[in-house]
């Protein structure tokens, strides 16, 4: 994984990591290939660095299944939201699973 300057990022780099705004929304999710319009909305939103992979080229140690999200990072994402609530609370266990991210809903 290395930081890379957003202007020295390409269409087809992968992204390391969850990017989110500064009010905490996921823009781009971890293990997605860049496209021109992430590059613009970074750019509006002030990114100068971002964390990368590789480029869109299949690598023999790239691990191609989605991760599913730390506790850590659930507690950001939901920070804005009342944690005692039924909906929060469903919503970080079905997160938290990765059962969402692998197509098993």
């Amino acid at each position: 994984m290395n930081q890379l300057r957003v202007n020295d990022i390409t269409v087809g780099m992968v992204c390391a990591a969850d990017i989110l705004n500064k009010n905490g929304q996921l823009l781009i999710p971890a293990n997605t290939s860049i496209e021109e319009k992430h590059l613009r909305l970074l750019k509006a939103w002030g990114f100068t660095e971002l964390p990368i992979i590789s480029s869109s080229e299949p690598a023999a140690n790239q691990s191609t299944t989605a991760t599913p999200p730390s506790t850590e990072s659930l507690e950001c994402r939901f920070r804005h939201n009342t944690p005692s609530l039924l909906a929060v609370i469903e919503m970080k266990k079905i997160l938290g699973s990765g059962k969402f991210l692998r197509g098993e809903m």
